[in-house]
């Protein structure tokens, strides 16, 4: 089997050399054949990765502005080609987890940047992405704030709303890449991204396979997982609309022990200034007080920042990595991103819960349940089945669901947020 890498690039030299032919002779069939093969019947690509899509997005836009209109049988597919990617793109034009060498001087969007630096097809590209974006719904597109996941391969977007100041979750984890790329925008500014690793990790045996993708009123999740080595490895992303708040996720289910404890890097954005949020855990992502912050919570630790041999959250470089202490073959390593500035305000605490089942206790390596808060009137609950889902209590509240975020209120009841049986 040859490089996937070598193969994508070859991909890319012959879309080059298929506009070349097009605009030289006005000849379009390889630019078509080439459409036809690369693109699925959404208009998203087959076998390139995001910033390959966007490369391949600047070359069919630039070639428009320098030949004029697309000939007439490649309209449709490079106009399906662009509505996918809207899905898929920040508010300043540019496809989530593509940082230019502009953004990763300064960490902010292309909006903010000098004009005079950025080169003037790139500006054209991302004007012509923005005014799409900001005409989508009149003109048929995809609205921007409408969640879509792959059925096919691990390629989701998760939207919450189409303004400027949405918030957007995006997964591509590649057959042929060694880590699953990834970008979380919120507030106006990207917080994580653009890698997401398990630790050790030099490649991915079988192909990441879409488990469920699941699209409510109130949030957006997309699983998937794969083999790395003996380990099965289940991954989610989760956002929770309206509320500022991102839950990701990794569940290792090993065949065999290990020495090392299961664990993962995330790459915190370019421009991000990183420090821990006073009294716990967690980690404060900022890139000037007046900008906003994030909290990245490891919701699996304990709270309080004592030495702990249950595992480790630290930041290593540009990188945030996670690490839990295995408590049986099955081993969940959440992250709870909230990036609402005047949430973090108050004081973050959080702990994790006792489950019962059958009235005895149950074990991390089958149930966790977390109870995370914000001050006195901020409180959520968190809870995944890791084992079969069966009859479990927490805090009083009863369920059977394999996945359940809820409010913890005054009263001390849970009102049920997102659930997934």
């Amino acid at each position: 089997m040859g490089d996937g890498r070598t193969t994508r690039r070859n991909v890319l030299d012959e879309l080059s050399q298929a506009i070349a032919a097009w605009a030289q002779t006005d000849d379009d069939r390889r630019l078509l054949r080439w459409l036809r093969r690369e693109l699925d019947s959404n208009g998203t690509p087959i076998r390139l990765t995001l910033p390959e899509w966007d490369q391949s997005l600047d070359r069919v836009v630039a070639a428009q502005r320098g030949q004029g209109d697309w000939s007439d049988r490649c309209v449709e597919p490079i106009t399906r080609m662009i509505q996918a990617s809207l899905r898929f793109t920040r508010p300043d034009g540019c496809l989530a987890s593509c940082f230019g060498p502009s953004e990763q001087a300064t960490g902010v969007l292309r909006t903010d940047i000098d004009r005079a630096r950025l080169d003037h097809t790139d500006r054209l590209i991302a004007r012509t992405r923005r005014r799409l974006l900001a005409d989508g719904v009149n003109e048929g597109l995809p609205h921007a704030g409408i969640g879509w996941a792959s059925s096919k391969r691990v390629l989701a977007g998760l939207n919450d709303d189409g303004t400027a100041m949405r918030d957007l979750l995006v997964v591509d984890h590649h057959p042929a890449a060694d880590f699953c790329r990834f970008e979380l925008f919120g507030s106006g500014r990207s917080w994580l991204g653009p890698t997401w690793a398990l630790c050790g990790e030099t490649g991915v045996a079988h192909r990441p396979r879409p488990q469920s993708w699941i699209s409510t009123v109130t949030a957006d999740l997309a699983e998937w997982s794969h083999l790395a080595g003996e380990d099965r490895v289940s991954r989610s992303i989760l956002l929770l609309r309206g509320l500022r708040l991102a839950l990701l996720s990794v569940v290792v289910e090993r065949r065999s022990p290990a020495s090392d404890p299961p664990g993962y890097r995330i790459a915190r954005a370019p421009g991000l200034a990183v420090e821990p949020v006073e009294g716990c855990r967690a980690l404060l992502l900022s890139q000037s007080p007046r900008r906003g912050t994030a909290q990245v919570v490891p919701i699996g630790l304990p709270c309080p920042a004592y030495p702990t041999d249950q595992g480790r959250f630290a930041v290593d470089g540009e990188d945030l990595v996670l690490s839990h202490t295995p408590a049986g073959r099955r081993t969940w390593l959440p992250l709870l991103v909230s990036w609402d500035a005047s949430r973090h305000r108050k004081r973050l605490h959080w702990r994790v819960l006792t489950i019962s089942e059958r009235s005895r206790k149950v074990g991390a390596e089958r149930a966790i349940a977390v109870r995370v808060s914000w001050g006195r009137q901020e409180t959520y609950v968190i809870y995944r089945s890791l084992a079969s889902p069966a009859p479990r209590i927490f805090l009083g509240h009863r369920t059977q669901n394999r996945f359940l975020v809820g409010r913890f209120t005054d009263r001390g009841i849970i009102e049920p947020i997102f659930e997934v049986e």
